[in-house]
């Protein structure tokens, strides 16, 4: 992956993976998955092996997803806060 946007200029190093903005997304999808496998547990009782089929492949998709979602946003903030500091920009002001 490069380190910074050919276009923009954008850093991509401040998204590391120690970035605890990051770990809120699969928190809260793990959260809602649980309160769902409960809750379909206590109404159907369905068989280990039928959630397992499911519980194992939806919270790995979903984990995954809630991940990229939270670190896409984060690289977003951070274009946002650019805005108007592009260093192509500066370059074009002193031309004229």
């Amino acid at each position: 992956m490069p380190q910074n946007c050919a276009t923009c200029g954008l850093d991509f190093g401040g998204g590391s993976a120690g970035n605890r903005r990051a770990a809120f997304g699969p928190l809260l999808a793990a959260a809602v998955l649980i309160v769902i496998a409960l809750l379909l547990d206590l109404l159907w009782q369905p068989p280990l092996w039928f959630q397992l089929l499911l519980w194992v492949p939806l919270t790995m998709a979903s984990i995954i997803y809630a991940v990229r979602l939270a670190r896409a946003a984060g690289v977003y903030a951070r274009a946002a806060s650019m805005v108007g500091t592009h260093p192509k920009d500066s370059e074009n002001d002193q031309d004229s």
